[in-house]
């Protein structure tokens, strides 16, 4: 895929990074470009733009009505997700847990419009530590299905919910250890702020830049590897690089980068967003590299968002957790030259967690 396409011309549009839209589009196009934009959850970002082109730019009315319906049904899932992300945050305040909202509702911020994110559940990092916060659950009678980096909630709020032992995490042993030892350095900085959410619902604690720059980078590269990508997690990540970046903090990033393995991604991630999303140079994390740029960018077009639309990653008949495992580990041989920590750690990572879950 070109980055003089339209779809793509019409999203640096939409981010701000082109200060007009070239194109003048058939019908066709345009529903081609809406349905891109749906597999990559990028809906209410382009209609930002499109919102601004000329009267005869615009797509035709019967498309523009859907692509309006469309994005009221995104704003009101905000408003729920905005609601109910405060009264998690204030359901954990009141037995003493610090919470920090991860990702989604915090991300929006970042946005210029925050209500055209399109959402998916409420990711709140419980900060005491996962025995702390499983003992407390079960005395709440709300323990679930527990993962190593989190679990499920349900009986709070009607919106789907992860509560986080950990931000996320890395398959390799060594590279997560400094991950972790990362983020724990963070959370007893306490660089985290409070802010309000839209429409009065009240307010969160969110991440600040540099962690950021770390979490939602180590998010991606952990969903490439196990799921798949689209370009609403890279529209995210070039929301992060927009805030004020100091050249001590862009030497620091980078050394955790380097330190957790994931430079190399990090280089591929900043070609996508230099040339298809149209990030300047000054706000790039380090030189972007071309081949493993068009790699992820290829990823980026299968996999829509979070590999919902890889047909590689939904066959019928890899059901099971054996038949996911080798599906998986089949699709990561194409990455194993260009991350081979991630790739060789994986299986082994799947065998400790199957046997780690038998005693949670």
């Amino acid at each position: 895929m070109r980055s003089n396409q339209p779809f793509w011309q019409l999203l640096r549009f939409s981010l701000g990074a082109d200060a007009n839209f070239p194109c003048s589009l058939s019908p066709q196009e345009w529903m081609e470009i809406f349905a891109e934009a749906k597999r990559q959850a990028v809906v209410g970002i382009l209609y930002a733009g499109i919102e601004r082109l000329a009267v005869e730019q615009q797509p035709p009315r019967q498309l523009m009505l859907q692509w309006y319906a469309y994005v009221r049904q995104i704003r009101i899932s905000n408003q729920v997700l905005n609601r109910d992300a405060v009264r998690l945050v204030n359901w954990f305040a009141q037995y003493d847990f610090y919470t920090v909202i991860l990702k989604g509702q915090g991300l929006g911020l970042l946005y210029a419009d925050p209500m055209l994110r399109q959402p998916g559940d409420v990711d709140i990092w419980v900060t005491r530590g996962r025995r702390k916060v499983l003992d407390f659950l079960k005395r709440q009678g709300l323990k679930s299905h527990v993962m190593y980096h989190h679990m499920d909630l349900h009986g709070v709020v009607p919106s789907a919910t992860e509560v986080h032992f950990m931000p996320t995490f890395l398959h390799s042993p060594w590279h997560n250890y400094r991950l972790q030892r990362f983020f724990f350095r963070q959370l007893n900085s306490r660089t985290f702020e409070s802010r309000a959410l839209a429409g009065d619902a009240g307010n969160i604690n969110v991440p600040s830049a540099v962690f950021n720059r770390v979490f939602v980078l180590a998010h991606l590269y952990r969903h490439l590897l196990t799921e798949g990508v689209g370009v609403r997690q890279v529209v995210d990540y070039y929301y992060v690089l927009q805030e004020k970046l100091t050249e001590p903090e862009r030497t620091e990033t980078v050394k955790v980068l380097r330190q957790t393995g994931m430079a190399r991604f990090a280089a591929a991630v900043m070609y996508v967003l230099q040339y298809y999303l149209g990030l300047p140079e000054s706000q790039l994390l380090l030189p972007p590299d071309q081949k493993r740029g068009l790699f992820l960018l290829q990823e980026l077009q299968r996999s829509g968002n979070f590999g919902h639309y890889d047909k590689q990653m939904h066959r019928s008949g890899h059901n099971s957790k054996l038949a996911r495992l080798i599906l998986i580990m089949r699709r990561n041989f194409r990455f194993l030259h260009d991350y081979p920590a991630e790739i060789l750690c994986y299986p082994i990572f799947r065998i400790y967690h199957f046997i780690w879950r038998m005693f949670v």
